[in-house]
């Protein structure tokens, strides 16, 4: 054994990882080098890497040295804080096929908590490997000490690629293996050689039952009700998934944040149910034609996703209380490195039948991507078209310009809030540049403007433009926003003597004080002219981390010539006694003061989940509004749920 070799190894015999008698084949060492703020070869809080591998997994183990203090407070698999990079982590993309067109991605903080995806030009899907991950945290240091285990890898006998970075939160500073400014793309690697006679070959299938079993009880209920589903997953390797789940229960997902809506449109929320959640990118197109958030009470589901190197297919059956029966699929193909061709087909009894085809490409010397989308409802005869020219990168110009036509009658009860009109014409313009002054500053300039028109007529639906602009020395940030729109659509206040105009003019001012995903404050004011009157809008919200304890609050204030009430809220993620247990609790206060009524929400979830497929969950809702002196029971019910997870393979 070298140096190398030895020091990894008396890692994992430390924690006690490895049998003594195992060796590593190959091992290396390499320092990250600062690609944000500035690239930099020799940082002050330097990373070392040390790559290697046994016959069952692959190692890697990260020490990382940190001047000032190490934040991270996500404790949760796959926690949304780790999703946004918001806080310190270490971050590996490993690609394990010849052409490089998709990726396994891990993320682990410094508490040791993972999160892991599988990453294609087609989209993103649940990866759930058995990773093992130690960590420790020091003054000025922490290390982490991941296994990836061969079996959870679907690999051809080629050369596989890796690219590990470094987020130091604190400082917005980014340290990469290999220095790029487009760390999502799985051809933005570093070769790395298997001997593939020594490693163990991957597990070719799994086989997961997952049966749970519920007590229900609302208000009128003297005694609760039993209810059971289950849910059927089969694996291939990693690149195929099948899934069956009926009387899929989701007591246990966080409720919404709630957000206050100056354009007076529907919010859109993101999906947080695991079933929707896995796989559903394979199936999502420029323009995103089912919105899974819509079908609000399913029976029966049923999907299958399927990733290769130049394709992939996603298939999905649904059967919902209220929309009745959906199927929607989509099929990719990528004949080169740069093209990605998409196919996609809807049918449900309702009668919204559609097909739609798109193509994308990536200019690489400009790191510009072109996407083309022509859709049609086959019942209304009803087109949609879709063109859109977009760059992304960490520091420098960022730039989005769209063109968007929409015939009538194609919006439907599946795509209402990803689609707030039809018959319309759409153009919109962003721009956006992202640097840093002297080396510290953090500057971002974004002007814009979008208008929107009918396609039958050109009256116009709706008008913005405006510019937003942050200034920061990390991590507290400066915003200044200035947006002038016309809404068109709320004509028919005006009408009805509701509002004078459709006209807002408003200036917002922010504070942002951000060290973590659970350590930050916001202070921000809105305030401006507002359809014929003056709106004025105070927000705050504070997450912060006692010894481990998640918690956060959120207060606003929306006074306008339609609108005048106050909302409070407190949410958290609390560990409990033992290990994997949580209390998430949720409660909401709001008064409106133009009809002197006030409402409370309580929801709270006990959760035990020592592994992704099993756990036991106790969910309680409570809704009450005040109407006079007495508060009444709008909704109320609360959930046992036991659910357990059996590899049968296994």
């Amino acid at each position: 054994m070298n140096l190398i070799s030895l020091i990894l190894f008396a890692s994992l015999n430390f924690h006690q990882l490895i049998k003594p008698e195992e060796i590593f084949k190959i091992s290396q060492c390499e320092r990250l080098v600062t690609i944000m703020p500035q690239k930099d070869t020799l940082p002050e809080d330097s990373t070392l890497i040390y790559l290697g591998y046994t016959r069952d997994e692959l190692v890697i183990y990260a020490k990382m040295w940190q001047k000032d203090k190490i934040n991270a407070t996500a404790r949760k698999r796959d926690a949304q804080v780790l999703a946004q990079s918001s806080e310190d982590a270490i971050n590996i993309m490993l690609t394990t096929q010849k052409e490089r067109n998709f990726a396994y991605f891990i993320t682990v903080n410094p508490l040791g908590t993972i999160l892991d995806k599988i990453i294609s030009p087609s989209g993103v899907m649940e990866w759930d490997a058995d990773i093992k991950v130690k960590t420790e945290m020091k003054k000025n240091f922490c290390s982490a000490l991941i296994l990836i285990p061969f079996k959870d890898l679907s690999f051809s006998e080629s050369k596989w690629g890796i690219q590990i970075w470094r987020i130091i939160i604190g400082k917005l500073e980014i340290q990469a293996l290999k220095p790029t400014t487009n760390l999502s793309s799985p051809k933005e690697v570093l070769d790395f050689e298997i001997d593939f006679k020594y490693i163990k070959k991957q597990r070719e299938y799994a086989l997961f039952f997952i049966p749970s079993f519920r007590i229900e009880k609302i208000p009128d209920e003297k005694v609760g009700h039993f209810e059971g589903g289950f849910t059927l997953r089969f694996k291939k390797g990693t690149s195929e998934l099948f899934d069956l789940t009926y009387k899929p229960d989701f007591s246990e997902v966080d409720v919404d944040i709630l957000e206050a809506s100056v354009t007076r449109l529907p919010v859109d929320y993101p999906e947080k149910r695991p079933f929707f959640v896995d796989g559903f990118s394979i199936i999502t197109s420029p323009i995103t034609l089912v919105r899974t958030r819509n079908i609000t009470y399913p029976n029966i589901g049923i999907k299958f996703c399927s990733i290769r190197e130049k394709s992939s297919f996603s298939a999905w059956y649904i059967n919902d209380d209220s929309l009745e029966n959906i199927a929607f699929a989509r099929f990719t193909y990528s004949p080169f490195e740069e093209i990605n061709l998409g196919v996609f087909l809807n049918t449900n009894r309702m009668g919204y039948n559609l097909i739609s085809a798109d193509l994308t490409y990536y200019f690489t010397k400009f790191k510009t991507n072109l996407s083309f989308q022509y859709s049609k409802r086959l019942d209304f005869i009803s087109n949609l078209f879709d063109l859109k020219i977009t760059k992304e990168v960490v520091k420098g110009l960022n730039y989005r310009i769209s063109y968007t036509e929409i015939d009538s009658s194609f919006i439907s009860p599946l795509n209402f809030i990803n689609l707030y009109f039809d018959g319309i014409k759409e153009g919109n313009v962003y721009l956006s540049y992202k640097n840093f002054y002297k080396e510290k500053f953090y500057l971002v300039f974004a002007p814009y403007f979008g208008s929107l028109n009918s396609k039958y007529g050109n009256s116009l639906i709706t008008q913005e433009m405006g510019i937003n602009f942050v200034f920061g020395l990390p991590p507290y940030f400066l915003t200044l926003n200035y947006s002038n729109s016309k809404l068109g659509y709320l004509r028919e206040f005006v009408e009805a003597g509701l509002v004078k105009d459709i006209n807002t003019n408003l200036l917002t001012l922010a504070f942002l004080y951000q060290v973590s995903g659970w350590k930050q404050i916001t202070l921000s004011y809105t305030f401006g002219h507002y359809l014929g009157g003056r709106l004025n809008m105070p927000y705050f919200t504070l997450k912060f981390n006692v010894k481990g304890l998640n918690l956060g609050t959120n207060y606003f204030y929306f006074k306008s010539p339609i609108d005048d009430y106050y909302l409070l809220q407190v949410f958290g993620e609390i560990p409990l006694i033992m290990k994997n247990l949580v209390f998430k609790p949720y409660f909401g206060y709001k008064y409106d003061n133009s009809v002197s009524r006030d409402e409370i929400t309580f929801n709270g979830i006990f959760a035990y989940q020592p592994s992704a497929f099993s756990g036991i969950f106790f969910a309680i809702n409570k809704s009450l509004t005040k109407n006079g002196d007495d508060y009444i029971n709008k909704n109320e019910k609360e959930v046992f749920k036991i659910q357990m997870g059996i590899d049968i393979l296994r």
